[in-house]
């Protein structure tokens, strides 16, 4: 069976015209249970991970959806981990550990990278250009 891993959707503007319900409509028309998808940014990630669990549809193992966070949480804490100079805005629990990551940086609304997720999803740009906001 194909399993298409490197998709791009119209979430990364200018490259592509795969919009999710074409998507998730072309895999369930022709049986296949399997999908990644590698945009150039994260905006579309919670719209495709949905839409493959309505319609049993395995995703890529990266995204681990964590129901009592609500956001995907492998990914974000791997993007501002992947870079060591953003370590020192961390204590080490919070570098170190991802769900203290979590529950003391992104639910905390007086923190630099505290984000609404039920309404947006950060970019690794974004999440940098806070960074650097903060330390100025």
């Amino acid at each position: 069976m194909h399993i298409p891993l490197k998709v791009t959707t119209d979430y990364t503007l200018l490259k592509s015209l795969i919009k999710m319900p074409d998507l998730i409509s072309f895999l369930c028309d022709n049986k296949i249970n399997a999908c990644g998808i590698c945009d150039e940014n994260l905006y579309g990630v919670l719209d495709f991970y949905f839409s493959c669990k309505k319609n049993n549809i395995k995703t890529t193992k990266d995204l681990e959806y964590d129901e009592s966070l609500k956001y995907p949480t492998k990914i974000i804490y791997n993007d501002i981990t992947k870079y060591i100079e953003n370590k020192k805005n961390f204590t080490d629990d919070e570098w170190n550990i991802r769900e203290g990551f979590f529950r003391s940086c992104t639910c905390n609304p007086n923190f630099v990278l505290y984000r609404d997720f039920s309404k947006q999803y950060p970019n690794a740009l974004e999440v940098s250009k806070q960074i650097r906001k903060a330390r100025r």
